[in-house]
């Protein structure tokens, strides 16, 4: 079998640099990431597709960030959109055409770059480029987290001083020149369930108002503690009472109050 050669990673997107006076395709393609539910502590997986591929694609490079703090990165493998040629990918020379970089938390670059310009190396369809496999952090928070398709960052290539802006994705032809695409990435998410989900107070809670009168002051504390002590039969508003939110109105609600009184802390209490 021939052994062909791969232009891998970062050489291939320094060659697209050098040739940026190349015409651009009129038609872009779009790199998006899909969506994902999972609960604390379980497994999330995003596929990232392609889309609008018109001609062949032979090099694509671009950079996922997502919020390490909640998600942890398992693994990205290549997807079906992403070719291995008739020979298979274990016939190249070198690395392997589908490369993951992972030097920095919440930052993943995914590179497919080959020297070949035959279809059968290049990307011609839409499809999945990549899977991406996070872990979602025990005890994360319910909610959406972005999982963000963006430009690698760094120089367009190495000495520059030129910062990179594109996204990658271009056709390196056999003669070395090389056509581009415009690349544009559109950011997906893992919705956490399950965990408590931060909600803004209702807008017509005043915290310390315990009798509701529109005012905070020691009356309200004096009124609190007798409906604690259960010597008072007036009627106390519950949602102004309960000043550390969580859920029970009780003798520290009292002296919190009467602490935002002397300045000592700021209601509510987070």
């Amino acid at each position: 079998m021939k052994v062909r050669k791969i232009v891998a990673g970062l050489a291939a997107m320094s060659m697209m640099a050098a040739f940026s006076a190349q015409a651009v395709f009129a038609a872009g393609v779009s790199i998006k990431a899909g969506t994902a539910t999972a609960a604390a502590g379980e497994t999330a997986k995003v596929a990232v597709s392609m889309e609008g591929v018109t001609a062949p694609i032979n090099a694509v490079e671009f950079e996922v960030t997502y919020n390490p703090d909640v998600l942890t990165l398992k693994g990205i493998t290549a997807g079906q959109a992403v070719p291995t040629g008739a020979d298979g990918t274990e016939n190249f020379e070198g690395v392997n055409s589908f490369e993951v970089t992972t030097d920095t938390a919440g930052v993943a670059v995914i590179t497919y770059a080959t020297g070949l310009s035959d279809d059968q190396y290049c990307i011609t369809a839409d499809g999945v480029v990549a899977n991406i496999e996070f872990t979602v952090a025990e005890g994360a928070a319910a909610g959406k987290y972005d999982v963000n398709i963006v430009a690698v960052d760094r120089d367009t290539f190495e000495g520059s001083g030129t910062k990179n802006t594109e996204i990658a994705a271009a056709y390196i032809k056999a003669d070395g020149t090389v056509d581009a695409y415009t690349a544009t990435g559109t950011a997906g998410y893992v919705e956490v369930t399950g965990g408590e989900t931060p909600t803004d107070p209702p807008s017509d809670v005043t915290y310390g108002d315990v009798n509701g009168n529109g005012t905070v002051d020691i009356v309200d504390v004096l009124t609190l503690n007798q409906y604690l002590l259960g010597v008072s039969e007036d009627q106390i508003s519950q949602a102004n009472s309960d000043v550390n939110n969580d859920g029970v109105i009780d003798d520290s609600d009292a002296m919190n109050i009467l602490k935002s009184l002397v300045n000592l802390v700021k209601l509510p209490i987070a």
